[in-house]
Formats: C-alpha cells, structure tokens, sequence
C-alpha cells in the first residue's frame, strides 16, 4: 500500500489532453468554424476539458466537461443567428427564431413590422419590403423573391428583355407573373385573368415612365384545388431592359391591412435613373 501510495505521489502530472482547454480560458482557445454551431457543440461536448486542481500538494489532475458559460452562449448563439440567415434567407432575428419554433411546434413570437430596403448596387432597382420576409433568389428568372411563408403573400421581382414598341407590355407582366416558372414549376394549370378584369395606369418618376398593374389570378393544382390570387404590379423600361415587381397575397385572406402592406412595396419601387 505504502509503495502504491508513493508510486501515486510521484507520478508526474497528466499533460492536457490534445483538444482539451483550461477552463477559465476553454472558450478563448476555441476557433469558431465556418460551418454551423451544432458541429461546434458536438465538438465542444466530446473535447472540451478542464484541468482541475484538488486540494492537495501533489496537485493531481482531474479531468471534467465544462458546462458553458454565458459569454460561450452568447457567442455561440451569434453563432447561431449567422447560420440561420445564411439558410432562412434574412437577417432578421425574429424571423430567424421563428423558423426554429415553427420546426418544432412551439409558439413562435411576434412578426418583426416596418419595412427594409432592398439596395444592391449591383443591381438596377431599389424597392422596400416587410422586414419579416424571407428573400430566395428565382432560380428559374433573373430575379428575386420575397415572401412571408406564414401566409403566402409574396413579392417577386424580374428583370427580362423589354417588349419590342407597339407590343403590349401590360400582357407580358401579367403572364409572366402567373406563369408556371415563377408560381408552381408546372405542377398546376395556370389561368391567365382575362383582359377587361386587368387595370392600368402610368406614372412618371425622375423622367422614367412607370406602370401599375391590378389583376386577379387563378391557380388550379393537379388535386383539383383552386388558389386565387389578387396582385399589384409595377413595371419599367431601361436600356432595353424591362424591370416589375409583383406583389400577390391569397384573395381569401386579402384584406384593408393586407392591401396597404402591398401597396407599400410596389410603391417604394423604383429604377435608377
């Protein structure tokens, strides 16, 4: 016994493990990856140890898991709001949260209200839109989309090659809105409203001629269930270039509030001169 307990005393120390950290600097040590945090979790729940002193002279080590600090949750969790509008589209914090608790049927908060502006310089329009929305960019289109996934109102922005003179460039807008490609991937028939339920006006803003656009659409699903939309549109020519914007909620859930909200979008548009 005595032997044993020498042979304890004079052990050396254990040296710290390979991925292991000193608990009062464990956080400071850890390089954040680029990826997202649940693999910095995973990492830090195998890896992440702190040496601890007893109270005796030998100073034997010991080795436990450290729960997180505030400052790691803190971190981490910024960690987590990057990740989340890296694949929810926004870098709005309620919309990102909300994403989460949607996924695991818990009550999600209050939507984020006001608008934000959509300002890429690389681009050739500027508009603004609810600050809650999701943006996704048209796969399909050169383009953008906007939309609140709650309750289907949307917003989607093309650009294509302007209607030679004398075409009708009210026309074009319209199919292009209700055109599988940009709805459903031609999963339904799409209806095209017809001509007389289609109202127009223009404007002229900085010296650049705007139209808007009001017409209902008509989708029918292979199911058999019909979808129909009201939508405000505002279209613009530049350089041989034909800018819209679409704004479309469902008519069954189309109201004052709802109107105004679309309104707002289509009116903020605008091409730079």
């Amino acid at each position: 016994m005595m032997q044993e307990g020498l042979g304890r005393a004079q052990r050396p120390a254990l040296a710290p493990a390979e991925g292991s950290f000193h608990s009062q600097s464990a956080f400071r040590q850890i390089r954040f990856s680029s990826a997202c945090p649940a693999w910095c979790w995973r990492r830090r729940s195998r890896k992440v140890l702190a040496h601890c002193q007893t109270g005796n002279d030998d100073k034997t080590t010991s080795r436990h898991f450290v729960s997180p600090s505030r400052r790691e949750l803190v971190l981490c969790s910024a960690q987590w709001l990057w990740c989340g509008a890296l694949l929810t589209g926004t870098d709005d914090a309620k919309t990102i949260v909300n994403s989460v608790l949607g996924a695991y049927g818990l009550p999600k908060l209050p939507v984020s209200t006001g608008f934000k502006l959509y300002d890429d310089f690389d681009e050739e329009y500027i508009f603004e839109y609810p600050r809650g929305w999701v943006a996704r960019s048209n796969h399909q289109r050169k383009g953008i989309y906007f939309a609140d996934f709650n309750t289907a109102d949307k917003a989607v922005l093309e650009e294509f090659q302007a209607p030679p003179d004398g075409q009708d460039a009210i026309m074009e807008v319209v199919s292009r809105a209700v055109s599988p490609a940009n709805e459903v991937g031609g999963d339904a028939r799409l209806i095209l409203p017809d001509e007389r339920r289609i109202k127009s006006e223009e404007a002229e803003h900085d010296g650049l001629k705007y139209v808007y656009i009001r017409f209902p659409s008509e989708t029918v699903t292979r199911s058999g269930y019909q979808i129909r939309r009201k939508n405000i549109a505002v279209a613009a020519a530049k350089n041989g270039r034909m800018y819209s914007l679409l704004a479309s909620a469902r008519s069954d859930q189309y109201n004052k509030a709802k109107e105004e909200l679309l309104q707002h979008i289509v009116e903020s548009f605008r091409v730079r001169p």
